[in-house]
């Protein structure tokens, strides 16, 4: 994760707020998305998301849309919550 990134979520109050964290990359994603929740104490932590790229091709997505799809669907579904 980005060091402005860290620094965002380490500043906020994560007490009673929704994290959906999600991420993009081009090979191994690493543990981003697990350092993200440690970040954010308090947060309630919802569908993280990693989304492959092509290391090769620039701009390719590799993963399946139907399951970016899906994952917009549940977010989609949250909207009555907030």
């Amino acid at each position: 994760m980005s060091s402005p990134v860290l620094s965002f979520l380490s500043m906020v109050d994560w007490a009673g707020k929704t994290l959906i964290p999600f991420q993009t990359h081009a090979g191994w994603p690493g543990h981003t998305l697990e350092d993200m929740e440690r970040a954010c104490p308090g947060a309630r932590v919802l569908y993280p998301k990693a989304i492959r790229f092509s290391p090769r091709q620039f701009g390719k997505m590799e993963t399946p849309q139907r399951d970016l799809d899906r994952w917009l669907g549940q977010l989609s579904a949250l909207k009555g919550e907030f």
